[in-house]
């Protein structure tokens, strides 16, 4: 009996491990807002996002998405005989924020897609072998704050002074190829030509 319990054992992690394997590649597939999503002639979809690997944290992500109605996860597999497999809520219900939402495989593909108010989010999707058994997903609105999202209007016409690399002052602005560093209202920062 211990010998059949220990190779049951042995089976079942061998099974989990070629499972991780196979894996394949999670991306997030943004909804639109008649509940489809632009399918691409590769088989892709339109505004797809690969989840990668975080490091210090379980599962792959996505940080900073920007979503208009909802999402919902696609499961490309390493093996070409295998199809893709979708992922939604378990339950109709809107997502929970901070917490795991468990997830079910979908056959009709974008019908129960994760509907979500528009915004950025950061994205957490959880392998049943790293969530406790089902695979599942945690969801928050992103803190990432990009420059483009803090640009104010200004009034009157803004100077720069631009220094090559050394710090030497340059008369106008550089037209040759290079690294430089542009000084405007106090603020410095390299460009590139």
């Amino acid at each position: 009996m211990r010998k059949f319990l220990l190779t049951g054992i042995a089976v079942i992690m061998a099974a989990a491990a070629i499972h991780a394997q196979d894996a394949g590649t999670m991306y997030i597939v943004p909804i639109n807002s008649d509940g489809t999503a632009t399918k691409l002639e590769k088989g892709d979809y339109e505004g797809q996002t690969v989840m990668t690997t975080v490091e210090g944290e379980t599962g792959v992500s996505v940080k900073n998405m920007a979503l208009d109605h909802g999402f919902i996860f696609l499961a490309k597999s390493n093996d070409p005989t295998k199809g893709d497999v979708f992922y939604t809520l378990k339950s109709g219900e809107a997502p929970v924020f901070g917490e795991s939402n468990p997830l079910s495989i979908t056959g009709d593909n974008f019908a129960r897609y994760i509907h979500v108010e528009e915004g950025k989010y950061d994205i957490t999707f959880l392998r049943g072998t790293e969530s406790g058994g089902h695979n599942s997903f945690t969801i928050a609105h992103s803190t990432v704050i990009s420059g483009i999202d803090n640009v104010i209007a200004q009034d009157s016409p803004v100077t720069s002074e631009y220094y090559d690399l050394a710090g030497h002052h340059l008369t106008d602005s550089p037209t040759q190829p290079g690294i430089y560093i542009v000084v405007t209202q106090g603020q410095a920062y390299k460009i590139i030509r």
